[in-house]
């Protein structure tokens, strides 16, 4: 529930002075008529506290006589305050508050505004950036600190609440000075209370800055200290942080050849973020943080880029930028982040070196746009790999594992060889899990121990009840306990495989009826709703030729059904160590168990190794290419299919585009043992297939649907959609780029058709049509 009204100010007849100061012991008022008071009350769920609102400016607001000359449609504001009845009658449709407060955050009297309550009360400060507005020089030097603790005493003491834009006068000694908070928290739009630990930041003027030389950027050399499993990556980070704080005389920096930015990506529990902290531990600048839970779009970057810019020396840490760049603003995100960085290497270029040096987070730095990753951007990274074996090691000894001294380090190499794939977050928890079963068998034997000297005391000789010796053991973690915990731990990465499939539905599948109905018949029976069948199925093969929909139907079945998707691509889960693939996949189908109703989908599963064997010498046969990891892959494929009746509610789905290179074992009865073909799609379904994907161009009255399928003769549904992508072009070229109004007509798509032929040969259908699951069990 919300209230839309223009805003007044509480003293219409008074002008606005510079001088105007709001009264920073309480927060903003904001004053409506009793209704709308009690409406915002209700719907911020606590009656009888202090009502805090968000009051957003629509863009609708009317230009009035106290806008400054030549502005029409305003800009949307957004800020927090809170809100109380007016003790006048007032109209439904009006806001009052005060004048300063206007002034100090935009608003303007006549302005639209929405008033929405907030969740709760707001947060505390933990970082103020506040300019001098005085008017007069520039604060420098001691009187510049002077000013700066001031400042933060004023704030710290004499104010409750403080919100970017407040307005408040200093006086110290003989003089006095007009200051304005810039920012709260690195945001431009909040509230926060004032708490006595927060940092205070005196900002400088614009343009004060004299050019600063090289040997004064930083206060002392920044060097990132060792971070166990790390080491050549730290050392990396420490050169290009060194190259920049001690440039060469003769070679400035130059933005055509360098950047002062850098981003360091690996995947989840890598150490990333604490990299980040490490160099905030270790900067002696100022540090300007930009988070994906705090910068409100391009209003809060640009603050904390403004930030770092006036008050060089600093460092700009951006953690997770990858996620600060998704959602509906990404493009203008991407863009201004650019500008940004381009304008601190502009910065450093003037200079001769870095004054402001940006370090960025991201799980993937070749999938962040190319536009931040060129040269006077983030053209450099540094990748945080899964740790090898002496990485883990080092990691491993860093946690002092209080094991007994003659075992330690056979223990722990021990455990960095069997942790496969194990990230120092996951190395982390195996260890915290081997010490809580430790801690609860070290109460155990407490216990008892107290137990059996309360009794020696009681039976004792002298009988007067007198506990003896405490007999305190030190405490430790066993082998036994390590190795437990290496049974319950997973590492992260298995994580990542796809619980939530994309939603694709039936309808986005054009044809295949035939295959539609057994899935969603197979769904039926492994739910019980099927009388007729003895027992639910445990895996079906969707084979055929490729671009024919096997995994776009495997998909939609998910989607259809609600069952969870686990979906993997063969070599995902393949590995050169020894049962480390087997493990994988042991954890996968315990997974899918767990998550039940759930489907298993083996994406390429010919690429897996398990082609036939093939009899020869003594009898015995080999897993023909695959080696030792394909009988692995095999074996545990069929441990877990053969002991799948303890399993419920879990499908088996596997996709392959080369039937005659699976293993015959996988596809006796009990296991794989239904066949699905997934061919091309006849004349009905390529008319379906292509009302599909014209539907979502702009096409021209005269397209045919019925003709197109008749011209596409063997042509699959990955044909299909590129014939209309390729139409697409047609028109863009014919139009030479002027795409306004433009639409594909028929004649495009047949030339489309002609540059495109069909991707599967009769000589392939022929080989998929004759193939029968009997013919992988020949010698």
């Amino acid at each position: 529930m919300s209230l839309e009204c223009r805003i007044r100010p509480n003293a219409p007849s008074k002008p606005p002075k510079p001088e105007d100061k709001p009264d920073l012991r309480k927060p903003p008022i904001l004053l409506v008529n009793r209704a709308g008071f009690e409406l915002l009350e209700r719907s911020y769920g606590v009656r009888g506290s202090t009502v805090y609102v968000c009051v957003e400016r629509l863009e609708d607001g009317e230009k009035t006589g106290d806008a400054p000359a030549g502005e029409g449609t305003r800009k949307p504001i957004r800020r927090l305050a809170t809100v109380m009845p007016a003790t006048q009658d007032m109209k439904g449709d009006v806001v009052k508050m005060a004048r300063a407060y206007m002034e100090g955050v935009g608003f303007h009297t006549g302005d639209l505004v929405r008033i929405t309550a907030e969740k709760g009360p707001p947060k505390e400060a933990e970082r103020i950036i506040v300019e001098d507005v005085t008017g007069e020089a520039a604060l420098e030097g001691d009187e510049r600190v002077f000013w700066e603790m001031g400042v933060a005493e004023y704030l710290r003491k004499k104010t409750t609440y403080i919100y970017p834009g407040a307005n408040f006068e200093l006086k110290l000694i003989t003089s006095a000075r007009l200051f304005r908070v810039v920012s709260v928290n690195a945001q431009v739009d909040n509230l926060a209370r004032v708490q006595p630990t927060m940092k205070v930041s005196l900002a400088y003027a614009a343009g004060s800055l004299a050019p600063l030389e090289p040997s004064t950027l930083l206060n002392r050399s920044l060097v990132v200290d060792r971070i166990p499993g790390l080491g050549p990556q730290i050392t990396a980070l420490n050169e290009f942080l060194s190259d920049l704080q001690s440039p060469s005389t003769s070679l400035p920096f130059d933005p055509r050849w360098d950047t002062a930015a850098i981003a360091i990506h690996g995947g989840r529990g890598t150490g990333k973020t604490f990299v980040l902290n490490k160099i905030a531990s270790s900067a002696a600048s100022t540090l300007a943080v930009l988070q994906t839970d705090k910068a409100t779009g391009p209003n809060g970057m640009r603050e904390v880029f403004a930030q770092a810019m006036v008050q060089a020396p600093s460092i700009l840490l951006i953690d997770d930028i990858d996620e600060l760049i998704e959602g509906q603003r990404a493009q203008q995100s991407v863009g201004f982040i650019a500008t940004m960085l381009d304008e601190v290497a502009a910065d450093a270029a003037k200079k001769g070196s870095a004054g402001v040096i940006a370090i960025a987070t991201c799980k993937d730095y070749f999938a962040l746009p190319h536009e931040l990753r060129r040269l006077s951007r983030f053209a450099r990274g540094i990748a945080l790999p899964i740790p090898d074996v002496p990485a883990k090691l080092e990691i491993l000894k860093s946690f002092d594992i209080p094991l007994a001294p003659d075992v330690k380090d056979e223990v722990i190499l021990e455990v960095a060889k069997r942790t496969y794939a194990f990230n120092p977050e996951d190395l982390k928890r195996l260890v915290a899990n081997a010490r809580q079963a430790a801690i609860r068998r070290h109460r155990k034997e407490e216990k008892k121990r107290e137990q059996e000297r309360g009794q020696v005391a009681v039976d004792g000789p002298d009988g007067d009840g007198k506990k003896e010796g405490s007999g305190e053991v030190e405490f430790c973690v066993r082998r036994e306990e390590l190795e437990g915990a290496l049974s319950r731990t997973s590492p992260s990465s298995l994580n990542d495989i796809n619980l939530r499939p994309p939603t694709v539905h039936w309808k986005d599948i054009g044809g295949q009826s035939k295959v539609k109905d057994e899935l969603q018949r197979m769904i039926r029976e492994v739910i019980g709703q099927s009388p007729l069948c003895l027992e639910p199925p445990k895996g079906i093969l969707l084979y055929g030729p490729p671009g024919c929909a096997k995994t776009f139907t495997a998909q939609a079945l998910a989607t259809e059904s609600g069952f969870n998707f686990f979906s993997v691509k063969g070599p995902e889960l393949l590995s050169q160590y020894v049962g480390e693939t087997e493990r994988a996949i042991r954890r996968l189908f315990q997974r899918a168990a767990s998550s039940a109703p759930s489907i298993i989908f083996f994406d390429e599963l010919d690429t897996m190794g398990i082609t036939p064997r093939r009899s020869g010498g003594g009898g015995g046969g080999s897993s023909g290419g695959s080696g030792g990891v394909g009988i692995g892959v095999l074996g545990a494929l069929l441990t877990e299919l053969d002991g799948f009746e303890t399993l419920e509610d879990v499908v088996v789905l596997a996709a392959t585009n080369s039937p005659e290179s699976i293993e015959p074992a996988l596809l006796r009865s009990g296991r794989l043992d239904r066949y699905l073909f997934v061919g091309p799609p006849g004349l009905q379904e390529r008319e379906e297939i292509f009302a599909i994907y014209t539907g979502k161009v702009p096409t021209a009255d005269n397209v045919d649907l019925a003709e197109l399928a008749r011209l596409t003769e063997g042509y699959t549904g990955a044909d299909i959609r590129g014939v209309v992508n390729e139409a697409g072009h047609v028109v863009f070229t014919e139009r030479g780029g002027d795409v306004e109004g433009a639409v594909i007509g028929m004649d495009h798509i047949r030339k489309a058709i002609e540059a495109r032929g069909p991707s599967v040969t009769p000589k392939m259908l022929e080989r998929y049509t004759k193939w029968k699951p009997s013919l992988n069990f020949r010698t």
